[in-house]
């Protein structure tokens, strides 16, 4: 495949992305491995999944890390690059509140 445009972007540019195991991505949070699975597992975190494997962007996972900063006080450090973060700053924690309820909602129509 010498010479071939698979792989390139527009322009010619051809874009890596830095695909990270599960034991890397929790290298690089400095976290368990346990950790990082249960957050995939409830989606918590961005992820992709190849048949069993677990890969992660290392660029998007930063960027998933960002919305949890803080400045010191408790309060989220203002983003500028993502909508959702964007969507969180206004609502606050109300975003966060209607996920969590979200969730109880939809574990509790499995078992009904």
């Amino acid at each position: 495949m010498n010479g071939s445009s698979s792989g390139a972007g527009a322009g010619g540019k051809e874009e890596r992305i830095a695909w990270l195991t599960i034991e890397e991505a929790a290298n690089l949070l400095r976290v368990k491995v346990s950790w990082l699975y249960e957050r995939t597992r409830t989606n918590e975190v961005p992820h992709l999944k190849l048949g069993k494997y677990l890969r992660f962007d290392r660029d998007e996972l930063l960027g998933w890390t960002r919305q949890f900063r803080r400045d010191g006080r408790g309060r989220r450090l203002p983003s500028v690059s993502s909508r959702d973060s964007e969507r969180e700053n206004a609502l606050g924690d109300t975003v966060t509140a209607g996920r969590k309820a979200q969730r109880s909602v939809t574990a509790s129509q499995r078992f009904q």
